[in-house]
């Protein structure tokens, strides 16, 4: 994944075919690595978080994750993204942050929904995905902007992320 990352920082969107070949791999990865990671914490509790196993699926985890946001930042075919890439990721991405507890949630995933946010804010449809029309765009802005508050950005309240992330959505 880190080559892969790599080579997308260097050549941007002409890295498409490559991403286009392992992107379905990369989501069942992804998957995978959520599922086995909910049943260790299940198992073993919030102290499964700190475990060696659990710190690898996590780097997993988020060097998909740096290799989507990666793609997106750099990507010449919005639409192209907005098609293909956004709806499989927003089913195993926010479903997995929804459902994990927050020790074992990703701070990559608010950066790749940001960049995603930003990036396609005018062409956001979320009919396009069959996820977020079975939950509505204000919980997920609640989920972002209290990680948000709790995560780095400190400064700023969950209600001026919910509205400046609500402006991106419109």
């Amino acid at each position: 994944m880190k080559t892969n990352v790599a080579a997308c920082t260097s050549i941007g969107s002409y890295f498409y075919p490559q991403i286009g070949r392992i992107y379905l791999d990369m989501l069942n990865m992804y998957r995978a690595a959520s599922g086995l990671i909910d049943e260790a914490v299940k198992r073993e509790g919030n102290i499964a978080t700190k475990t060696p196993k659990v710190r690898g699926l996590r780097t997993i985890k988020k060097e998909i994750l740096k290799l989507i946001n990666t793609y997106v930042e750099r990507a010449d075919d919005i639409n192209m993204v907005h098609d293909s890439l956004v709806p499989g990721l927003l089913e195993a991405v926010l479903s997995d942050y929804r459902r994990n507890v927050p020790d074992a949630r990703e701070a990559e995933v608010l950066n790749v929904m940001t960049t995603i946010i930003s990036k396609l804010h005018v062409r956001w449809t979320p009919r396009r995905s069959r996820f977020m029309v079975l939950r509505p765009i204000p919980v997920y802005l609640d989920y972002f902007a209290n990680s948000f508050c709790r995560a780095s950005w400190k400064t700023r309240s969950p209600t001026s992320w919910r509205m400046s992330l609500s402006v991106h959505l419109r």
